[in-house]
């Protein structure tokens, strides 16, 4: 169906999927704010029917809800869709996989019986080259190694080990797939536990899988100082993205590319490490630790001016015991860890909003300087 506007057919239509609930509905009360003379809401919007949207609206009716889907194109799918580039040519037109397709979502949405098929390629990536030779990197490593060798026989002796990091790296955190978020204010005991479960997985990688993983895991934030999306946001959220970014001039050039995308009376929301005084011995190849005054004169030369400032982790036995930790033996370095965070986590909980000079880690709300 088309959106139709003051009797005019707008010229974008406007599809709706409705889903019918497959299981008994249950009404939940709305917060008071949302609710009308105490009526009962169950209706979830959901805007885009791409793959996330679509998965999501088949559970929400389990759970006693009833989602609407609005899509503005034609077809559905999202980055999933299939379409003809050429005439008689027809192929995804932005993801190149499937990963990662939980297999309960296969089994619960029973999408084999609809016809799902999955086809695992050879080939994982072909680059072509038309000024040299292409690459092919292949399921097969012997087979990649093989074709690297040409190009570069010190990438190719350094592949295998590469994918094995991966493989041991992906097996640490791919309970991040799954997890549920945990309430930062009042996080529940389950909380606690599978977050606890996470980092010891992490600690157990070993001293050189854990600094590929800080290493690999914010390279992306380099290409922060060239951002530009074409739009403005009303809320920006980063978390721990600028003590990663080593450059100074890198670090202004970011923090400018974050302010350029603020929609007027919008407001940025960043947790970073940024003690309140220079402390330079837990810096890195792949991180460094600002002082707050650094980045507050960083802000205020973008054109942003700090609302608030919140604290997170006053206490002070972690930042104490962290530069001796790769030094230690593994078994008594991982023992310090945890008894300096279990020392330290009442005290967090207790006072960190509060405590914000002792902090080692500061949240900042920013907005722009001219809407104050």
């Amino acid at each position: 169906m088309s959106l139709e506007c003051g009797g005019k057919r707008s010229a974008t239509p406007l599809w709706i999927i409705l889903f019918k609930a497959e299981s008994t509905m249950t009404q939940t009360k709305a917060p008071s704010t949302l609710r009308s003379a105490g009526a009962l809401q169950n209706r979830i919007i959901i805007i885009g029917a791409g793959h996330n949207g679509l998965v999501t609206a088949c559970y929400l009716p389990k759970a006693g809800l009833k989602p609407l889907v609005l899509e503005r194109r034609a077809v559905v799918g999202g980055a999933c869709v299939t379409e003809e580039i050429h005439p008689g040519f027809r192929c995804s037109t932005l993801a190149q996989n499937v990963s990662p397709l939980f297999p309960r979502i296969v089994k619960n949405l029973e999408l084999e019986r609809h016809g799902l098929e999955l086809i695992q390629p050879a080939v994982r990536v072909f680059s072509l080259n038309t000024n040299g030779a292409s690459v092919g990197i292949y399921e097969d490593t012997k087979r990649t190694v093989d074709e690297l060798k040409d190009l570069s026989a010190k990438d190719a002796d350094s592949y295998p080990e590469f994918i094995s990091t991966f493989a041991r790296i992906g097996r640490a955190i791919s309970p991040l797939l799954t997890m549920t978020p945990p309430d930062i204010d009042k996080p529940a005991k389950s909380e606690l536990w599978s977050l606890g479960k996470l980092g010891w997985a992490i600690r157990g990688l070993g001293k050189k899988d854990e600094y590929r993983l800080l290493r690999y895991g914010p390279m992306a934030v380099a290409d922060l100082a060239e951002l530009d999306l074409g739009e403005r946001y009303a809320l920006i959220l980063g978390v721990t993205v600028l003590q990663h970014i080593l450059m100074p001039s890198r670090l202004r050039a970011s923090i400018d590319r974050l302010a350029a995308h603020l929609a007027p009376g919008g407001q940025i929301v960043l947790l970073e490490a940024a003690p309140s005084r220079q402390v330079s011995r837990c810096d890195s190849p792949v991180f460094v630790a600002r002082e707050a005054a650094t980045y507050l004169a960083a802000f205020a030369q973008a054109g942003l001016r700090c609302v608030a400032i919140y604290g997170v982790d006053p206490a002070p036995f972690k930042i104490l015991f962290l530069p001796w930790y790769p030094r230690l033996p593994r078994p008594l370095a991982l023992a310090g860890l945890v008894g300096v965070t279990a020392l330290s986590f009442p005290l967090d909980v207790m006072g960190g909003r509060r405590l914000v000079y002792a902090s080692w880690h500061k949240v900042f709300v920013l907005e722009r300087a001219e809407s104050g």
